[in-house]
């Protein structure tokens, strides 16, 4: 098994009003991963992929809902714990983490 290896980014100058990191984390495959997700009531972005497609297999919420979002999306205020699983393959994740409302 390999570790996610994440690196957190300060945002580019363009953005840094808006933007308050961005974090890309690396997995080298193996085995499949699920990151529990809590809530944090902040918006964002996520670009993940595995091979040029999809890397996130699944998302579920505490409530049951399911879902396979695309290789990017947008996510609204995290107000409901989930947990994220992706394939057992090689990823790269990137996530925008926006600034709290000004």
């Amino acid at each position: 098994m390999y570790p996610i290896r994440p690196t957190i980014l300060p945002p580019p100058e363009a953005l840094k009003n808006d933007v308050e990191c961005v974090r890309v984390a690396l997995y080298g495959g193996g085995e499949e991963v699920k990151l529990q997700v809590s809530p944090n009531g902040v918006p964002g972005l996520v670009f993940h992929q595995s091979h040029g497609r999809s890397a996130l297999e699944q998302i579920v919420t505490r409530s049951g809902r399911s879902f396979s979002p695309p290789p990017l999306f947008l996510y609204g205020p995290i107000v409901e714990s989930s947990v994220m699983t992706y394939k057992k393959q090689r990823l790269r994740r990137s996530r925008l983490f926006s600034s709290p409302t000004r």
